[in-house]
């Protein structure tokens, strides 16, 4: 700069205070560019554009202002006020022709263009430069005026639409070195010498500035479009949702990958149509027509078409379950010029559905199998909502969903209300923070009492008012029946070792006063506890609800009887389990009387046990056991009577309200018990055999067998 000045005739003063201005002109600038924008600054929007403009005038006007008040009072026949308007203008056009241009070549450098808008912008500044050669070439003509226009704004504008602003830039400098040239040489339309040089120059500078500043812009312009529609794609390409878009006849112009996903092929842009790729079916499966898809009612009636589930049927024949939310595009007039539509796969979403119903059928099932229900209350409003299938442990409707107040209180048992809401109330002012309880209720569709343990987790508000309670209900009924049974049994259980107790107390001192050693003593103790453990056993195996009479004879009279010897005859009857103690002890009274002095104490005695039903003429006939022994011992009359005796006397009558009628006769001891019917229960006739006597019934499958 410093060389062309002295080369210009310029003095060395001006020549030093221009390049310092100039020099100071492009570092301020820069650094208010940098310092708005920072380091990596480019022409890419609007806002930098202007910004550029903005930094340029100031840093101008600052340079202008300085060099202006250096020239005047070096020359002072050189006015400030002109000097400033040279300065100005002509940094101004430098700036803006070169400073753009390198400002562009950076940007190139750090962020390399496409290949097919590297080859477009090449052959648009080729074109711009060689239509720029020829209008300079052009003679001095009325028509030529409008021809540069003609032929230059075309190209500009297209370099400056299709391109970055780098290659506008580049435009720029041509159609400025054009101008340059044409004012300099004095060709081309600026070279009319009836126009003074200082107007020529001016007008120069000021078309150079005009197509500048537009061509920037518009360059920014249209890279802000690019690059919103560059970010849109991008945001559209990096959703979920599969998005495409189509023309007015339907064709696919646009597609996302998650679009090209779930149509499993990549359509043709401007041929294909979503119909070309698959098949819509209803939810049922059943074929929807083309005429009716959404995509089609959307470009027909013009307005979006609500989300509605549909199948989706690829080329590769798999299925997937969509909805398709199309709406139309329109143009500036609010005509329809194509349609958006958004595709969601449903597919997670449809087996997290299918799964969800599946658990709440299967905890449906559970609560209705384990009766197991819950509830939420609402403290404040007094509503209790129930979950489903809480309503079948009340007996309620299946679609009951809320209970008030008054309709939860009379489903409790009238005895327990107080009790549950005196407990309630206490919970809630001691502020527990889990509440647990049982009572009963009336179940509404039939009045069944029914036992509910109810647990339920309480909140409360800052100021400690219950808000809500969230909880489950539990039918214990059967729990509470099983206990009431198991507390019942205990206290049978109760009952019956002291009766046990009792009766081995009793064994144990009738069986000392009347035996005459301690081996008797030892003998009688032994067999009578051993006749009270097998009626226990047989009674145990029976879970307690009678014992087969037949068994009962047979059990006694086995340890000293075969099966020549003995006849056991009667129908299949039960004796109740309070009365089966009693008979087995008069039996084996009996039979070890039998075995020690009567039939059974020789090989040739024989026993007959038989039993019916005796009508006495009363509602309730009895039964009748009748013991007969034959073939023994003379049998002689008793002087004394002993425990044995005792027992066989005296016991029925005494426990069971029947009669005994006991008879020494010489040919052997016969006996009769009546026993009262209310102690025995019907069955089906059993009998056995005793060999070789005069009746011969069939065999019993449980007959005495010799031991």
């Amino acid at each position: 700069m410093i060389v062309s000045g002295i080369l210009s005739g310029r003095s060395l003063s001006l020549t030093l205070t221009f390049a310092f201005f100039n020099t100071g002109e492009a570092l301020l600038t820069a650094w208010l560019i940098e310092r708005w924008f920072g380091p990596t600054f480019s022409l890419g929007t609007v806002r930098q554009v202007l910004g550029f403009v903005v930094a340029t005038a100031v840093s101008e006007a600052i340079a202008a202002s300085g060099a202006g008040s250096v020239v005047h009072y070096l020359e002072p026949a050189t006015s400030s006020t002109h000097a400033w308007r040279l300065w100005f203008a002509s940094c101004s056009l430098g700036i803006f022709t070169v400073a753009p241009l390198i400002i562009g070549l950076a940007e190139i450098v750090r962020e390399p263009p496409p290949r097919r808008e590297l080859i477009e912008g090449t052959v648009g500044l080729a074109t711009l430069a060689v239509l720029s050669i020829f209008v300079i070439s052009l003679p001095q003509s009325p028509w030529a005026t409008a021809l540069p226009v003609a032929l230059v704004l075309p190209v500009l504008l297209w370099i400056a639409v299709r391109c970055r602003p780098a290659f506008a830039a580049a435009a720029m400098f041509i159609v400025a070195l054009a101008v340059f040239w044409s004012t300099t040489f004095d060709a081309g339309q600026f070279a009319d010498a009836s126009v003074p040089l200082a107007d020529r120059i001016l007008a120069a500078q000021t078309l150079v500035l005009a197509a500048a500043l537009l061509a920037l812009i518009l360059a920014a312009l249209f890279a802000e479009r690019r690059h919103s529609e560059a970010a849109f794609r991008t945001l559209l390409g990096s959703l979920p949702a599969a998005i495409h878009t189509t023309d007015t006849s339907g064709r696919i112009t646009y597609c996302n990958k998650a679009a090209v996903d779930l149509w499993g092929v990549s359509p043709e842009l401007g041929k294909d149509k979503c119909s070309d790729l698959g098949r819509l079916y209803y939810p049922d499966g059943t074929l929807m027509p083309i005429d009716i898809c959404p995509t089609k009612l959307c470009l027909t009636e013009g307005r979006a078409i609500p989300g509605r589930e549909a199948l989706f049927e690829r080329p590769d024949g798999r299925r997937i379950p969509i909805i398709p939310y199309p709406a139309p595009l329109l143009d500036e007039s609010g005509s329809v010029v194509g349609v958006v539509s958004m595709k969601l796969d449903i597919t997670e979403r449809k087996k997290a559905e299918a799964a969800l119903a599946d658990r709440n059928a299967q905890l449906a099932l559970a609560r209705k199998v384990a009766l197991v229900g819950g509830h939420t209350y609402d403290c404040a409003a007094g509503i209790t909502a129930l979950s489903p299938g809480s309503a079948a442990i009340y007996g309620l409707p299946e679609d009951t969903a809320e209970l008030s107040r008054e309709e939860s209180r009379a489903l409790v048992h009238p005895n327990d209300l107080g009790r549950l809401e005196a407990q309630f109330q206490c919970a809630l002012e001691e502020q527990r923070r889990e509440f647990v309880t049982e009572f009963r209720i009336r179940r509404a569709d039939n009045s069944e009492v029914r036992w509910i343990e109810s647990r339920s987790a309480v909140s409360y508000d800052a100021a400690g008012r219950p808000l809500r309670l969230a909880g489950v209900s539990i039918d214990v009924t059967e729990r509470k029946r099983s206990q009431d049974h198991q507390a019942l049994l205990i206290s049978e259980l109760d009952h019956r070792v002291k009766n046990v107790l009792a009766c081995v107390t009793a064994i144990a001192q009738h069986a000392s006063e009347s035996s005459g050693s301690k081996d008797d003593f030892l003998d009688a103790l032994n067999g009578r506890l051993g006749s009270l453990a097998n009626t226990h056993m047989l009674l145990s195996q029976s879970r307690w609800k009678g014992v087969d009479l037949a068994e009962l004879v047979h059990m006694e009279l086995a340890p000293c009887a075969s099966s020549d010897n003995t006849l056991i005859h009667g129908p299949s009857l039960r004796v109740c389990a309070e009365a089966a103690q009693t008979v087995a002890m008069v039996l084996h009274e009996l039979a070890t009387n039998a075995a020690k002095y009567g039939a059974l104490s020789n090989c040739s005695g024989q026993i007959s046990v038989r039993w019916r039903w005796q009508s006495n003429g009363g509602e309730h006939p009895a039964l009748t056991l009748e013991w007969r022994e034959k073939g023994g011992p003379s049998v002689r009359t008793a002087k004394a009577c002993g425990h044995g005796s005792s027992v066989i006397r005296d016991l029925i009558p005494y426990e069971l309200g029947g009669t005994v009628d006991y008879v020494f006769a010489p040919e052997g001891v016969r006996c009769e018990l009546g026993i009262p019917a209310q102690w025995v229960s019907t069955g089906t006739p059993q009998h056995t055999v005793l060999n070789g006597a005069d009746e011969q019934p069939h065999q019993a499958p449980w007959s005495i067998q010799s031991h």
